[in-house]
């Protein structure tokens, strides 16, 4: 028996482009008075002089916690990790950076 349903995802509230990244962050993280982050990406973007960086930097003291290494396929471990992460921190922003594992390791993480 096949199941009978309506699903309608929430519609997005802004696409900011042509800024870059760090910039268009900043911009938004005063916007919504944001004052503890935590970010999140994978071991790939998270190298010397790497995107992972720059946005590190333009967080600075406002990044309070830093998951980094997240797997391929969000294995469970990763989002325990960073589920316990988020829980201590007490954050009011979690920015994910990375692909498809980072972000569904981390919205699993947020439920």
């Amino acid at each position: 028996m096949s199941q009978i349903g309506r699903y309608t995802p929430a519609p997005s509230q802004e696409v900011i482009y042509g800024k870059p990244v760090a910039e268009a962050l900043v911009e938004e993280i005063e916007r919504q008075k944001v004052s503890r982050i935590v970010f999140v990406t994978n071991t790939s973007l998270n190298q010397p002089n790497g995107l992972a960086e720059v946005v590190k930097g333009a967080l600075g003291k406002l990044c309070v916690a830093e998951v980094s290494g997240i797997r391929a396929h969000s294995p469970r471990e990763d989002v325990v990790r960073l589920t316990t992460t988020l829980r201590n921190s007490n954050a009011d922003m979690v920015i994910a950076l990375g692909g498809g594992s980072v972000c569904d390791a981390t919205k699993a993480a947020c439920l």
